[in-house]
């Protein structure tokens, strides 16, 4: 368990064995286990619901900078990948979709794994 959502956490990567030994002969093709980690990315998470009810969400490392935006179905929708996608926790995308519902726009700080 991390102690802070912005900490690198391990991921493992199950890569196949190589086919060849050094000396000529087959090796298993057991996986083995490789950890890498994934940098975070600090930015700020905005989210806009127009009239038509889908939901655009994009993130900016920076200022001025906005990647491209991810358009929800619903709020519902949009609340998952809240969690999924940006790496809120459920209370903190419970939260957000609540200042979207109620301002129409907001934004918050979040780090995305990359």
């Amino acid at each position: 368990m991390r102690s802070s959502r912005f900490e690198p956490e391990p991921v493992v990567s199950y890569l196949p064995a190589r086919a060849r030994t050094p000396e000529g002969g087959l090796t298993s093709r057991i996986p083995r286990p490789t950890i890498f980690t994934m940098a975070l990315v600090d930015g700020s998470l905005n989210a806009a619901l127009p009239p038509h009810g889908n939901v655009k969400t994009w993130f900016a490392p920076e200022p001025g900078v906005e990647l491209r935006p991810l358009l929800a179905k619903n709020l519902d929708t949009a609340e998952q990948d809240f969690i999924n996608t940006y790496g809120l926790t459920p209370t903190e995308a419970a939260a957000f979709r609540g200042r979207i519902e109620r301002e129409g726009t907001a934004s918050i700080l979040a780090a995305v794994r990359i």
